[in-house]
């Protein structure tokens, strides 16, 4: 095998443009938003103020989603949901862009709206079980205060430092420890530094499922993550979420950031960028999409979340791939476990062991796949295959009769 350099690189650029069919912004080839059925209805951005934790918001936003009437949300909506002991008229927070509202009142439920603009207002008694039951009011318009675009201070430090892993699964972990890889090799391509899981500024982990327990729960131990550490003042973020891992899945509840779908070339890392610097959070929602982010203030933004990222075949061929970084996902131990599913193969000692992604091996097609760039692309280009290999070969420095485990 004669030795050769890898090349499969990718810019990390967005190129923005129309997603046919409804005219929002969406990333380039190699990363494209599609749409999420799960929350077909859940369109616009949601500003939720009282809850629990990102999963809380998600079931929420989908039982108000149905709640409306048919078409009254679209992807120009700002929505803000308060959760409130009362709906006592003085303990309503309101306000509008134009101060003035339109206001529905209903069993538990007050709502302002304002053109694409609105407030709703529960308790915890409030039902969220029936469907197109929040009219339109027909009174007159009411005065209200002039809302202001709530702004916030970066939540991350410049080029925060990563930890990214993808193992808390046997079932998934060949695919999403092969994505967690690919994101770490994206992110040091970008000048981002990878850390231990003890000493990052963030944490990211590939979801698989959806679980009761934390997605950052110690597992099953990787170089970068060799026991159980303390997280408490990491930035956590969970992707490759949805279908299958059900946004509402309570393994969401420590999540800083939920991000739906594949997170490669570009998206996320143009995301992380933005809250390394003051924001404005509609200008944050009506940028960034198919997120839910945790705010310092314990309110919350479900941004878009009717739409996941998803890999085109361009971008799954394109993906970055390292040995070493392969390593620093998957222990010596993993290679011996997969050893022991083979028969012993003559030629002698293997000099090195290797891992190396080929097809994702699944042939089922499902429709709930929980990573949306394995749902409709099973393998790698045999030119892409074929470079892998010689890179292995040539970190070996093979000789004749010389092997090497892959």
């Amino acid at each position: 095998m004669q030795a050769g350099s890898l090349r499969n690189t990718v810019s990390g650029k967005l190129e923005r443009g129309p997603l046919r069919g409804t005219g929002i912004p969406h990333s380039g080839a190699l990363n494209r938003l599609q749409p999420n059925l799960s929350y077909f209805q859940a369109k616009g951005a949601w500003w939720l103020h009282g809850f629990q934790d990102i999963p809380d918001c998600f079931a929420v936003v989908a039982s108000i989603a149905r709640q409306l009437p048919q078409a009254e949300l679209d992807e120009n909506s700002w929505s803000e949901v308060y959760l409130l002991d009362s709906l006592k008229e003085s303990s309503l927070p309101v306000s509008s862009p134009s101060g003035r509202v339109e206001r529905f009142r209903g069993q538990d439920v007050v709502i302002d709206r304002d053109g694409p603009f609105r407030k709703i207002f529960l308790t915890a008694e409030t039902d969220l079980q029936g469907v197109g039951e929040w009219k339109r009011s027909e009174s007159h318009p009411l005065a209200v205060p002039v809302w202001e675009e709530p702004s916030y201070s970066p939540l991350l430090p410049r080029r925060p430092s990563l930890f990214i892993g993808g193992l808390i699964s046997l079932s998934a972990e060949p695919p999403e420890g092969f994505f967690a890889a690919a994101t770490s090799a994206e992110f040091r391509t970008a000048g981002y530094s990878l850390e231990s899981a003890e000493e990052a500024d963030v944490w990211l982990y590939r979801v698989p499922d959806s679980r009761p327990q934390s997605y950052f729960d110690f597992q099953y131990a990787s170089p970068d993550r060799p026991s159980c550490s303390d997280r408490g003042n990491k930035f956590l973020i969970a992707s490759g979420v949805g279908p299958a891992s059900e946004p509402a899945s309570k393994g969401g509840t420590e999540c800083s950031l939920l991000w739906l779908g594949d997170e490669q070339h570009g998206p996320l890392q143009s995301y992380l960028e933005i809250l390394t610097e003051p924001f404005h959070l509609g200008r944050l929602a009506r940028n960034h999409k198919g997120l839910a982010q945790r705010l310092p203030d314990g309110t919350f933004l479900l941004s878009s979340v009717n739409f996941t990222h998803n890999l085109s075949k361009d971008g799954f061929n394109e993906l970055q791939t390292d040995p070493e970084i392969y390593r620093r996902v998957f222990s010596k131990e993993y290679d011996e476990f997969l050893m022991s599913l083979f028969e012993k193969q003559p030629g002698g000692e293997a000099r090195a062991s290797y891992l190396l992604a080929t097809s994702r091996g699944c042939t089922q097609g499902c429709s709930i796949c929980c990573s949306g760039g394995l749902k409709a692309f099973q393998s790698f280009s045999g030119e892409r295959m074929m470079a892998e290999l010689q890179t292995l070969a040539s970190l070996e420095s093979l000789g004749p009769d010389e092997l090497i485990d892959v």
